[in-house]
């Protein structure tokens, strides 16, 4: 099958989910095409002083960038408050992105960016949504437009991808959460512990750079951090102490190479952020792999797949939880035995946790060899055929 995954992410921004998605899907033998942002939204500025054309050279061309898959983007902008009145550009090219799509005869569609529901909706291009998050609760989004389209895609997908298992059941989706590539995380070396705690995330308005900053911990932070006036690195380089190391990017072998060397692993998400009941972090994962205790926030769906393998911890003291320092203190003084977190880990790989999405994208090849009517599959039709989903302890 011809398969496009739309994505609100470029190709080369790190390697996370949606890139992962494309890479597999090409590897089931699929040809994947990578819709990527028209414009990085760090690089907004820019579209204000070249002359519009600048742009449009550079969509609506495929480049490859893995085994049958290619990279291209289309002239869209993403409902960010900060490109303003060029929203309106998107209608004046809705007519050019609709036939560029309908010439690459789509047989199926990942949504990531719901954005581009409608369109496919024109064309009559079945998708499957991944609803990896809440997006309308992101810093600086259009709310209203984020919101409307993911309830569109919501209802007129043939199925969406839940990252946690308690919303999967509630809205009779496939639980696909996130996985790891363990050769990624693969290391030899064993090296003397020297923070008392670390992380590796993107740092923006969801993560608790108070809590870190205001820790007696020694404190090991990696990964890109939003600048701006009142930005994450704004905050991290006026309270910043001696105590919190700061890496801004690394590759993931360096980075568990880095984690290593702490006792134990957080995830610091701010609990006052809507996003935080809604995502499922993949570093949780990556830091069992690495035998390393961890430190995490609490929501449903980490707390019914990890409870007895995590310290939970809030900013806030929500429920009476602990905080940072006192959680990490449990962590570090609790027997996590290394081999069991390892081992837990291994039942999350891409290729377990994708096995739902897998067996259904070959349970619809089947069908469009067999029907000519294969833009017409409806959520019915998934229902009434439903993949054979293999499990993750297998």
């Amino acid at each position: 099958m011809r398969v496009g995954v739309f994505s609100v992410i470029p190709w080369s921004f790190l390697d996370q989910r949606p890139q992962v998605l494309a890479k597999k899907i090409g590897e089931w033998g699929n040809e994947v095409i990578y819709f990527e942002p028209f414009v990085r939204l760090d690089q907004w500025n820019d579209t204000y002083n070249h002359p519009w054309s600048k742009y449009e050279a550079l969509c609506w061309t495929p480049r490859n960038v893995f085994q049958n898959v290619s990279a291209l983007s289309l002239m869209n902008l993403p409902a960010h408050r900060v490109l303003g009145k060029l929203l309106k550009k998107n209608k004046e090219y809705h007519g050019k992105n609709l036939a560029y799509l309908k010439s690459l005869n789509l047989d199926l569609a990942i949504v990531i960016d719901p954005s581009v529901g409608h369109l496919l909706d024109e064309l009559g291009v079945p998708y499957i949504y991944d609803h990896v998050d809440d997006t309308h609760q992101m810093k600086a989004v259009v709310k209203d437009f984020w919101f409307e389209s993911q309830k569109h895609c919501s209802k007129n997908s043939i199925t969406s991808l839940y990252i946690q298992p308690n919303i999967a059941r509630r809205y009779n989706g496939l639980y696909v959460t996130n996985g790891i590539e363990p050769s990624q995380l693969e290391m030899e070396c064993n090296p003397e512990k020297f923070f008392d705690a670390g992380c590796l995330s993107a740092i923006a308005d969801w993560f608790d750079l108070d809590s870190i900053l205001n820790t007696k911990k020694k404190i090991l932070i990696i990964g890109p951090m939003e600048t701006g006036v009142r930005a994450e690195y704004t905050k991290y380089r006026k309270l910043g102490g001696i105590n919190v190391t700061w890496i801004p990017r690394v590759s993931r072998r360096n980075g568990a190479q880095w984690l290593k060397r702490c006792r134990s692993a957080v995830v610091p998400f701010n609990d006052e952020h809507a996003i935080v009941d809604y995502v499922m972090p993949l570093k949780l994962v990556e830091y069992f792999y690495l035998g390393l205790p961890s430190i995490s926030y609490l929501n449903k769906g980490i707390e019914e797949e990890f409870a007895d393998k995590v310290v939970f911890y809030s900013n806030l003291n929500w429920k009476g939880l602990p905080s940072l320092d006192e959680a990490i203190d449990i962590a570090n003084e609790r027997s996590f035995d290394p081999n069991f977190l390892k081992e837990t880990a291994l039942k999350f790989t891409w290729d377990k946790v994708l096995s739902p999405l897998e067996a259904l994208l070959r349970t619809l090849e089947k069908y469009k060899t067999s029907e000519d009517s294969f833009s017409q599959i409806s959520k019915e039709f998934v229902a009434k055929n439903p993949p054979i989903l293999l499990s993750r302890t297998n």
